[in-house]
Protein backbone atom coordinates (compact mmCIF):
# COMPACT_ATOMS: atom_id res chain seq x y z
CA UNK A 1 0.00 0.00 0.00
CA UNK A 2 2.76 2.26 1.32
CA UNK A 3 4.81 1.53 -1.76
CA UNK A 4 1.80 2.34 -4.07
CA UNK A 5 0.92 5.63 -2.73
CA UNK A 6 4.54 6.64 -3.01
CA UNK A 7 4.73 5.52 -6.83
CA UNK A 8 1.03 7.29 -7.55
CA UNK A 9 3.02 10.73 -6.25
CA UNK A 10 5.71 10.04 -8.73
CA UNK A 11 3.11 9.84 -11.45
CA UNK A 12 1.22 12.99 -10.26
CA UNK A 13 4.62 14.56 -10.34
CA UNK A 14 5.51 13.54 -13.36
CA UNK A 15 2.28 14.84 -15.04
CA UNK A 16 2.78 18.30 -13.21
CA UNK A 17 6.09 18.47 -15.09
CA UNK A 18 4.70 17.62 -18.44
CA UNK A 19 2.64 20.83 -17.24
CA UNK A 20 -1.12 19.43 -17.74
CA UNK A 21 -4.10 20.06 -15.40
CA UNK A 22 -5.27 19.08 -12.47
CA UNK A 23 -8.26 17.81 -13.84
CA UNK A 24 -5.88 15.91 -16.94
CA UNK A 25 -3.82 14.73 -14.23
CA UNK A 26 -5.87 12.92 -12.33
CA UNK A 27 -8.17 11.35 -15.76
CA UNK A 28 -5.01 10.37 -17.29
CA UNK A 29 -4.01 8.79 -13.58
CA UNK A 30 -7.65 6.94 -13.17
CA UNK A 31 -7.34 5.87 -17.08
CA UNK A 32 -4.39 3.23 -15.86
CA UNK A 33 -5.16 2.91 -12.48
CA UNK A 34 -8.71 3.21 -12.52
CA UNK A 35 -10.36 2.60 -8.72
CA UNK A 36 -6.85 2.78 -6.97
CA UNK A 37 -6.10 6.47 -8.84
CA UNK A 38 -6.10 9.46 -5.98
CA UNK A 39 -9.05 11.52 -5.79
CA UNK A 40 -9.26 15.07 -7.54
CA UNK A 41 -8.80 16.63 -4.21
CA UNK A 42 -5.32 14.89 -3.53
CA UNK A 43 -4.15 15.16 -7.09
CA UNK A 44 -4.92 19.07 -6.27
CA UNK A 45 -3.35 18.71 -3.30
CA UNK A 46 0.23 17.81 -4.38
CA UNK A 47 0.12 19.78 -7.34
CA UNK A 48 -0.52 22.86 -4.85
CA UNK A 49 2.65 21.29 -3.10
CA UNK A 50 4.81 21.24 -6.29
CA UNK A 51 3.91 24.37 -7.45
CA UNK A 52 4.91 26.17 -3.96
CA UNK A 53 8.24 24.11 -5.18
CA UNK A 54 7.74 21.52 -2.42
CA UNK A 55 8.41 18.24 -4.57
CA UNK A 56 9.26 16.00 -1.11
CA UNK A 57 6.88 12.91 -1.41
CA UNK A 58 7.11 11.64 1.46
CA UNK A 59 4.26 12.74 4.07
CA UNK A 60 4.33 15.63 5.87
CA UNK A 61 4.50 15.36 10.21
CA UNK A 62 1.01 15.56 11.34
CA UNK A 63 0.00 17.45 14.72
CA UNK A 64 -1.30 16.51 17.37
CA UNK A 65 -1.13 14.49 20.47
CA UNK A 66 -0.49 10.96 19.60
CA UNK A 67 -2.30 7.93 21.69
CA UNK A 68 -0.08 7.34 24.83
CA UNK A 69 -2.40 5.29 26.82
CA UNK A 70 -1.35 1.54 26.75
CA UNK A 71 -4.16 -1.46 27.16
CA UNK A 72 -1.90 -2.77 29.66
CA UNK A 73 -2.24 0.60 31.42
CA UNK A 74 -5.85 0.31 31.99
CA UNK A 75 -5.58 -3.41 32.23
CA UNK A 76 -3.51 -2.87 35.51
CA UNK A 77 -5.63 -0.27 36.98
CA UNK A 78 -8.30 -2.60 36.31
CA UNK A 79 -6.92 -5.60 37.97
CA UNK A 80 -6.03 -3.47 40.81
CA UNK A 81 -9.76 -1.91 41.69
CA UNK A 82 -12.49 -4.10 39.67
CA UNK A 83 -14.94 -1.42 40.37
CA UNK A 84 -13.23 1.32 39.06
CA UNK A 85 -15.38 4.03 37.16
CA UNK A 86 -14.44 5.00 33.58
CA UNK A 87 -14.57 8.31 35.00
CA UNK A 88 -12.05 7.18 37.71
CA UNK A 89 -10.04 5.90 34.91
CA UNK A 90 -9.84 9.10 33.28
CA UNK A 91 -8.95 11.20 35.69
CA UNK A 92 -5.86 9.32 36.66
CA UNK A 93 -4.99 9.04 33.24
CA UNK A 94 -5.48 11.99 32.31
CA UNK A 95 -7.63 11.17 29.18
CA UNK A 96 -11.29 11.53 28.13
CA UNK A 97 -14.13 9.33 29.40
CA UNK A 98 -15.03 7.91 25.63
CA UNK A 99 -11.28 6.76 25.28
CA UNK A 100 -11.48 4.99 28.63
CA UNK A 101 -14.51 3.43 27.35
CA UNK A 102 -12.79 2.59 24.57
CA UNK A 103 -10.24 0.74 26.01
CA UNK A 104 -12.61 -0.88 28.19
CA UNK A 105 -14.53 -2.46 25.62
CA UNK A 106 -11.39 -3.13 24.03
CA UNK A 107 -10.06 -5.53 26.56
CA UNK A 108 -13.49 -6.97 26.77
CA UNK A 109 -13.95 -4.78 30.55
CA UNK A 110 -17.72 -3.82 28.77
CA UNK A 111 -20.24 -5.23 26.66
CA UNK A 112 -20.84 -4.06 23.15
Amino acid sequence: MENEKMHLRHVMLYEFRKGVSVGTAQKNIQSVYLDRAPALRTVKKWFGRFRNGDFNLEDQLRSGRPSGIDDDIVCALVEENPRITTEEIAERLKIDNSTALRHLKKLGYVSK
